[in-house]
C-alpha cells in the first residue's frame, strides 16, 4: 500500500490577506486605524476637490517634525488623475492638539491659523490649520471621515470659504518669498490701476479746461442761442 505524500503549505498570514485585497471603505473603523492595511488601494469613490477634508496617513518612515501619524488634511489643489500611480493632493494637516502658545498665552503664529468650526463630527472640539506643513500625499493614502452618530456613515466635509482663505493667507505667511511675492503682484496691480485712475482724471480735466477756454473766447451772439452747460457736450 502506498501513502500519499502529504505537503504542509505555510498558513497565510492576515497581515498578507489584508495587503492582497483592497480595504473595504464601508468598514466600521478608519482603515488608518487599523493594525494592516493596504496603502496601494483608492478607497474614495471620487476626486477630492479644493477645500473638503480627508484624514491623510503620513507616508511610511516619516518622523517628527514631519507629519506623522494619520490627521485630517485641508486638500489645496485636487490630484490631476485617481490613478494610484500618478494621482496625488497637496493638502495641509488639521489637528486638535492645541498649540504650544496657547498653553503659554502667547499669540499664535501667523502659520497656525484656528478653524471657525471643526469640520468633523465632533464640533465641540476646536482644532487647528498647521499651514508651515503642506505636503503631497497619493490618494491612496486618504479616507473619509465616518460619522457614528449617524450609523458609521462615511462622509466628506468642507471648509467654509472664509476658512479656507485664512490657510492660504497661513500659507504664503509661512513661505517668506510667496507672501512677498503676492504682495509686490498686488502692489503693482494697485499701481497700475491708480495709474489708470490718474489719466483717465487728467483727460477729463484737460477736456474740462477746453471747453471753459472755448467759451471764454468766443466771439458773443446776442442773437445766438444760449450756452449749453460746460461740459453738457
Amino acid at each position: 500500500m502506498k501513502h500519499r505524500k502529504t505537503i504542509l503549505m505555510p498558513a497565510r498570514s492576515v497581515f498578507a490577506e489584508n495587503q492582497s485585497r483592497p480595504a473595504a471603505a464601508n468598514q466600521a473603523r478608519l482603515r488608518g486605524a487599523l493594525e494592516a492595511w493596504n496603502s496601494n488601494a483608492v478607497t474614495i469613490p471620487r476626486k477630492p476637490a479644493a477645500r473638503e477634508v480627508y484624514w491623510i496617513a503620513a507616508a511610511p518612515g516619516s518622523r517628527k517634525p514631519e507629519f506623522t501619524g494619520y490627521h485630517p488634511g485641508v486638500i489645496l489643489r485636487p490630484p490631476v488623475s485617481m490613478s494610484p500611480v500618478d494621482g496625488a493632493v497637496i493638502f495641509v494637516p488639521l489637528t486638535s492638539e492645541p498649540p504650544s502658545e496657547i498653553e503659554l498665552d502667547r499669540p499664535l503664529p501667523p502659520y497656525c491659523r484656528q478653524l471657525s468650526e471643526n469640520p468633523g463630527p465632533d464640533k465641540g472640539r476646536t482644532v487647528w490649520a498647521i499651514c508651515d506643513n503642506v505636503m503631497t500625499a497619493s490618494i491612496c493614502r486618504l479616507e473619509r471621515y465616518v460619522d457614528y452618530n449617524r450609523n458609521g456613515c462615511h462622509w466628506v466635509p468642507k471648509l467654509s470659504q472664509q476658512d479656507f482663505e485664512a490657510i492660504l493667507d497661513g500659507v504664503a505667511s509661512a513661505i517668506v518669498p510667496l507672501r512677498t511675492f503676492i504682495e509686490n503682484r498686488v502692489g503693482m496691480r494697485h499701481a497700475a490701476t491708480l495709474a489708470e485712475v490718474v489719466h483717465e482724471y487728467e483727460r477729463r480735466v484737460e477736456f474740462l479746461e477746453g471747453e471753459i477756454l472755448e467759451r471764454l473766447t468766443a466771439p458773443k451772439n446776442d442773437d445766438g442761442p444760449v450756452d449749453a452747460p460746460v461740459g453738457a457736450r
